[in-house]
């Protein structure tokens, strides 16, 4: 739009100061300057976040060419202009209009300044220079020709070469706001380190003919406009260089897609949209316990959005303790019958290797460096519980590219995901001679079981412990500590709603989707908001996906807890300060799974040396005695509401236990509290006790 405008008012002036046989479209192209100047600044290099959220309101930038153009066409008389009544009314319009100009280019500066001193993204800061730089090239040899006499009282003779020179020079600002565009937007293409030779000559050859095209179009504009002698040369030249680029910039947008695909598919650099990618997997695993399906899923996913070369995918065989290719495409490198016994180096490496994407060349064995020679550049193990149940081999990308670190990422969690199919395919195959319910009970126990943590990290002014039991076989509460540093501890407590095997595989999703954001981002809001996120797109049916959550930080050196509730209740806090129990508050929101846009609250508590939280499950508080009395209830005594929490009665008797002790004490006063009765619900706790 500024290019375009600015074209025409470059080209209309010499018009204007002679035949002014288009001046109407002229005033247009003046009032319009200023106003096409703002409207870049707002959208370059990368368009406001008010504008993303309402594109139309970019536009109001024009309300004052709407207000003032029709004034001024209908005062203005081309001919006769010194008779006209009109005379200093039509001057006062060319005012406002330069000094709109003025205030557009300043605003424009302004917001290229902006994005350069407070961009985010390396490429709009590179917009942003190259940008600012032609602004320098274009306007500051004019303002000390200029400006510097004026100050001194020195008039200047404006004709000349030096002058048309400086006048020509306006064009760098409005061409190296083009080059930014197209060099940055055109082709969107990410740095490149190893191009081959082929997509280098097509580079060259998209390059040329946009060259090629521009300086066409200059001819053709020459041999239409003509080339007068005189001062209006240089204007004419001006307007050329700005309608080229502009009719360049606005042929090439339409194509910038077809080229784009173009290139991505001939050298294999489709990009992809790493949530997706994960989301559709989680589907496909929680909807097939097939491990022959699950592969097939996986490698399909793989070669779509990375395109290797060849990928092979080994998996463990219990009967002949090793593991045994199940998969392999592209190019045949192992044969069918090709094993890796389970107690060679190679397991052991891979075991230490752990969920980590290694290159073969730097292994230590045999058998894993010659993968090398075979053109493998990653070998992924498929790791859980210590135990190696698989192995995937990606041969080098097909664009010749290497892996990224995102590229890695999203390996990396398909596996967890693979992992835990691995396992229970194992385990169904293991059950198969066993009666069908119990054998999905007791596999669906086996994960639940094998995502929980075995033992809590040490982390430095803090104790930590917790523990699960199931009412059923299996359960859906979960609970997980993770250690981000030496004095940071990530405590994540849940409830899926139901119980047995969908609850079981909800849980194993919610790791799986809390392992693969703790390593992105484990603040607690953008936390919360990824695991609803993952579970309202991978579970279609509502009553199933619900689940009650609760994300906290708690950092021992700083004795502060930061926590986030997703209808799940906060943890119950002993005071060290107070002596007692006090109720922490509720940062109400949806359960995980309810609303795909739910907003989460963060509440940050201050600690104290000897405090202690104690993080539970409905199961705790829920718990049943013989007449049917709750663990946590509200009686009406004498008229009067008195609440009953036996949990916060046991903290308190129980605070200057360790957290083991404080743990047991829950437990036996719940197995008392009961009578003999039976288990109504899973009962899961986490105690965290705060150092001296």
């Amino acid at each position: 739009m500024m290019t375009g405008i600015t074209a025409l008012y470059c080209v209309l002036s010499n018009d204007y100061d002679s035949a002014m046989w288009f001046t109407r479209l002229y005033l247009f192209a003046v009032i319009a300057l200023g106003s096409s100047f703002i409207h870049l600044g707002l959208v370059f290099p990368e368009p406001q976040e008010w504008i993303k959220k309402r594109p139309s309101l970019q536009f109001l930038v024009y309300l004052p060419v709407l207000l003032l153009l029709p004034v001024w066409e209908a005062t203005f008389q081309p001919l006769g202009l010194n008779a006209n009544k009109y005379f200093e009314l039509h001057f006062l319009f060319q005012n406002i209009a330069a000094l709109w100009t003025i205030v557009g280019l300043a605003g424009l500066v302004g917001c290229v300044v902006s994005v350069l001193v407070r961009g985010k993204r390396p490429i709009l800061k590179q917009q942003a220079k190259i940008a600012l730089l032609g602004a320098a090239a274009a306007y500051l040899p004019g303002v000390l020709f200029w400006m510097v006499p004026y100050l001194f009282g020195v008039n200047l003779d404006s004709s000349g070469l030096l002058v048309n020179v400086l006048f020509a020079c306006f064009v760098f600002f409005p061409l190296s706001i083009a080059y930014a565009i197209i060099r940055h937007k055109l082709f969107d293409i990410d740095v490149v380190i190893n191009r081959t030779m082929v997509y280098t000559i097509i580079t060259a050859v998209l390059s040329c003919a946009y060259l090629l095209i521009a300086a066409g179009l200059r001819v053709l504009l020459g041999l239409l406009l003509g080339r007068p002698h005189g001062g209006s040369f240089e204007n004419i030249m001006v307007a050329e260089n700005l309608i080229a680029t502009a009719v360049v910039a606005i042929a090439f947008s339409p194509l910038r897609s077809r080229i784009q695909l173009f290139v991505d598919k001939l050298f294999f650099r489709n990009k992809y949209n790493f949530r997706q990618v994960i989301s559709h997997f989680n589907v496909t695993a929680r909807a097939t316990i097939d491990i022959a399906g699950m592969i097939d899923t996986y490698s399909d996913l793989v070669e779509q959005n990375l395109h290797p070369k060849h990928l092979s995918i080994f998996v463990r065989d219990s009967q002949s303790n090793a593991l045994r290719l199940h998969k392999m495409t592209g190019l045949p490198l192992f044969r069918d019958d090709v094993s890796i016994p389970l107690n060679s180096d190679e397991i052991k490496e891979l075991l230490n290797a752990g969920k980590v994407a290694f290159k073969p060349k730097h292994s230590e064995t045999a058998s894993l460096s010659k993968m090398d020679s075979l053109g493998i550049n990653l070998c992924l193990p498929l790791e859980i519980g210590g135990e190696i149940l698989g192995l995937v081999n990606f041969g080098e990308k097909m664009s010749e590219l290497d892996y990224t670190n995102e590229d890695r990422e999203l390996l990396q969690n398909m596996a967890l995901q693979l992992t835990n199919s691995v396992r229970v395919a194992e385990m169904t195959k293991n059950l198969v001679q066993k009666e069908r319910l119990d054998q999905e009970l007791e596999t669906a126990r086996a994960i639940q079981a094998s995502m929980l943590p075995e033992k809590a990290p040490e982390i430095c002014g803090l104790e930590v412990v917790g523990s699960s039991e199931s009412a059923l076989e299996t359960g859906g509460d979960y609970y997980d500590f993770i250690r981000l540093d030496e004095n940071r501890i990530a405590v994540a407590v849940g409830d899926v709603a139901g119980k047995g095997v969908n609850a079981a595989m909800i849980m194993a999703m919610t790791k799986s989707c809390l392992y693969n954001q703790i390593h992105s981002n484990h603040e607690v809001v953008p936390m919360m908001e990824a695991l609803n996120g993952m579970i309202t797109e991978a579970i279609s049916m509502q009553k199933q996906r619900r689940t009650t959550f609760i994300y906290a930080i708690i950092d021992g050196k700083q004795r502060t807890m930061t926590y986030a509730c997703a209808g799940h209740q906060p943890p119950h806090y002993f005071n060290s300060a107070k002596g007692l129990c006090e109720s922490l508050p509720i940062p109400g929101s949806y359960p995980l799974g309810v609303r795909a846009n739910a907003k989460y609250k963060e509440v940050t508590v201050p600690l104290n040396p000897g405090d202690v939280l104690v993080f539970y499950t409905d199961g705790v508080t829920e718990a049943l005695d013989p007449a049917g009395n709750n663990f946590y209830r509200i009686e009406e005594i004498n008229e009067e509401e008195v609440e009953i929490d036996l949990l916060r009665e046991t903290i308190e008797k129980n605070k200057d236990l360790s957290v083991a002790e404080i743990k047991l004490a829950i437990r036996r006063n719940i197995e008392e509290f009961v009578d003999g009765g039976p288990q109504t619900d899973d009962i899961t706790m986490v105690v965290v006790k705060v150092g001296e």
